[in-house]
Order: structure tokens, then sequence, then C-alpha cells
């Protein structure tokens, strides 16, 4: 990842229980029981006993333990998967899509969730947002305004996510890509 951002959190940034799911069952399933533990240690004592307990789906969590959770697994495991990101994405979306989209995906494909995205943005954080700026027949441009995300978020999970999505609804991912971040930049 291009430079780390350093980032003030608001008092009560939150983000949902259904991004932290997926993201410890991809880490139990691609580096075991010790990779878990090996992340755990990286992060403050108040976000490993969040996260080595019961994690519910629809509750609210302190949005800086999701951007530390990927900074860890970043550095720790950045090497092993050059595209952590990108199936960390793919992960949640399996997940999230399973439990909490497919009812989209299925009337509608991909371009009813990116009609809902705005809605959808705010059932997973509580800060930001997210915009179709533009629609087109296979498509769309989506802009994403949130300080609080993490690099790792901006520049490969939303699009990992993304991708998977378009492909469970049984599409073609003609192209998907960042084209402005904060982070960089750019």
């Amino acid at each position: 990842m291009p430079g780390r951002a350093v980032i003030d959190f608001a008092p009560m940034a939150r983000a949902r229980g259904r991004l932290f799911v997926p993201l410890r069952a991809f880490i139990k399933e691609n580096f075991g029981e010790v990779g878990w533990q090996r992340l755990l240690s990286e992060l403050s004592p108040s976000h490993r006993e969040i996260l080595d307990g019961l994690l519910l789906p629809s509750s609210w969590y302190p949005r800086e333990m999701h951007n530390a959770l990927l900074d860890a697994v970043d550095r720790l495991f950045r090497a092993d998967l050059p595209d952590l990101g990108e199936r960390l994405g793919a992960r949640s979306a399996t997940y999230n899509v399973r439990f909490f989209l497919k009812p989209l995906l299925r009337v509608g494909g991909p371009m009813l969730v990116i009609k809902r995205l705005a809605g959808l943005y705010r059932e997973h954080f509580d800060t930001g947002q997210m915009v179709v700026v533009e629609r087109r027949d296979k498509g769309a441009r989506i802009k994403l305004d949130d300080p609080y995300f993490s690099p790792l978020f901006c520049a490969q999970t939303f699009l990992g996510f993304v991708r998977a999505a378009i492909r469970m609804s049984g599409r073609k991912v003609e192209r998907c890509e960042q084209v402005m971040c904060r982070h960089t930049g750019n």
C-alpha cells in the first residue's frame, strides 16, 4: 500500500459487525488460528476483546477498530497474498450478498444493488456517503466520500466487494477501478 494515512476519528464513527465477521473468517480460513492470534496480538486490548468475542452482524462497532484491523492485516499478510485487499472484499461480498443482498441480485442484478448503494452504504457505516454519480446501461460511476476509510479499503477491498457481487449475479466484470483517492492524493 502506498503511504499510510493518519485518520482522526469522530467520537461515534461506527461500522457494522457484518464487516468484521467475514474479515475474521477470511483470516482464519487463509492463515489458521495461529494467523488470527498473530493478528490479534497487533491490536489494542479493547479491540482484541471485541474481535475475539461474539460479533453480531447487525451491531455497531468502533470504526477505528475496522481500520486498525485492516491496517494490521495488510502489514502482516500482504507479502503472502499480494491481492489481499481484493480477496478480503470478495470474502465480504460472499458473506453479505448471501445474507443481506441476494434478493436484490436475483431481482435486478448488480444495477439494482448500485441503485440502492447509498442506503446499503448507510447500513454498513454511519459516516461519509456513497453516491451514484452517473448510471449507464451496463455500469455506473460511484463516489465514495468518507475520511475514515483506510487506504486498503479504498484501494482494494471495496473494489473486490463490487467485483465479487457482480460475478455472483452471473454477470461478467467489464471494468471496475478506482480513479481518485484521498489517501494517495489522486
